[in-house]
Parts: C-alpha cells; structure tokens; sequence
C-alpha cells in the first residue's frame, strides 16, 4: 500500500508540476546570477550534438524559476538576465566572432497559444548586449510541424517525436531544394542555434541535422539550462 501511495504522489508530481516560485529578477544583476548559479551538467556526444553547450543547472530553484518567468510569464527582467547569460556564455565560447544568433523556431499553433517564441525574446536579448558582432535571424529555420508537449516523453520518445519538425526557408534553396544558394553567402557563417533548456538534446540534433543538410557547415548549440 505505502509503494502504491509513493507511486501515485510520484505520478502525480510528473503531471501536474508545481510551478517554480516567483523571482524577482530585477533585484539581483544578471552578473550575480550567473555568478552565483550552479553550472550544467557537461553535454557531451553521443548523448547530445557535438558544439552544443548548456549555462546553468536546471535543477537549481532559482534556474528553473528564470525559466519559468521567460517561458510562461515573459518577465522582462528575466529575459533580459536569460540574454545577458547566453550572451557571456557566447563571449567565452567564441570571443570577438562574428555569430547568427538562430533562436529554435515555434509552431503557429504554439504561437497562437503563448502569444510569443521565448527563444526569440532571448535572442533579442542576447543582440542588445552586442549589436556590432551578433545578427538574429528567425527568417532561415522554420517548425513546418506542430507537436504536443514533451514532459512526459522519454528519450526515445522524444527522438522519435521531433524528426523532421523543422524545414528551411525556400527562398535560400538553390533549384536543388537540398542545397543553399551560393549567392546568399551563409554556407560558412555561423550559426548558433539558442534553446531556453535543452533535456535529451533532440530538438537541438534534430535543428542541426536541417542545417547541416542543406549545407550548413558551421553550427553550434547553446542552451540556458540542463
């Protein structure tokens, strides 16, 4: 009985999620937070993409509290600490480069749902901190399928549910729809791909995987949690 109590409360908890307590960014600099936050588990292949990186460790409170503000309440405060974090985090990794900031794209129907892609507020976030060496661009990766959340899912599941969500825009297709115009110059830009938590690394592989198709030869991963 007390196993069947346990797995129920456990079962219970998956579906419905407390939700994170509020927090105030505005009292606390970005600087701080990032200072002060417990970093990501290492991402390493074969698990996730090569050249994907995570911030901060989901599992702390207050991580999973900025996530929740710029994911459900589009706190401005926390997505400006969110674009100020990736931001330095971008500056460690690839010091003084210039980067297209691509942010994972949302179906219409989410859209229409949430009102906003959070992952293009922290793009946008991110730009302000460097205008001069950073470009968005959310007019390159598309979602061209709709899918339902994926809190429940496992690993497998989620692969299986995220392959062939995402197309490129045609008009950077040459006559061969699998390759990118030479004209438009991208092949060796590079990209970075921005997620707000990366969990199996699926969305990202599969994100990746659209890039490099077409011809894509220089994309890189990062995350705001793990």
């Amino acid at each position: 009985m007390q196993q069947l109590k346990k797995w129920i409360r456990t079962a219970l908890a998956i579906i419905f999620p407390q939700k994170p307590s509020a927090f105030d960014f505005v009292q606390v600099s970005p600087e701080e937070v990032l200072r002060t936050s417990p970093g990501a588990a290492r991402v390493e292949p074969p698990l996730f993409p090569s050249r994907c990186f995570a911030v901060l460790s989901y599992k702390y409170p207050r991580t999973r509290a900025l996530i929740w503000q710029i994911k459900y309440k589009r706190d401005a405060a926390a997505i400006a600490t969110g674009g100020y974090i990736l931001y330095r985090t971008l500056q460690h990794k690839f010091p003084n480069q210039k980067l297209i900031i691509v942010p994972i794209p949302v179906s219409p129907a989410r859209r229409r749902e949430r009102g906003y892609n959070q992952c293009e507020l922290l793009a946008t976030a991110i730009l302000k901190n460097n205008p001069a060496l950073l470009t968005v661009r959310t007019d390159i990766l598309f979602r061209s399928l709709h899918t339902k959340r994926q809190t429940l899912k496992n690993r497998n599941e989620r692969l299986a549910v995220t392959h062939g969500i995402f197309s490129i825009n045609k008009k950077f297709l040459s006559d061969t729809p699998t390759q990118l115009r030479e004209s438009d110059n991208l092949k060796c830009k590079h990209l970075v791909v921005i997620d707000d938590v990366l969990t199996t690394g699926s969305t990202l592989r599969e994100a990746f995987t659209t890039l490099e198709k077409v011809g894509f030869t220089n994309v890189s991963g990062l995350t705001l949690a793990h």
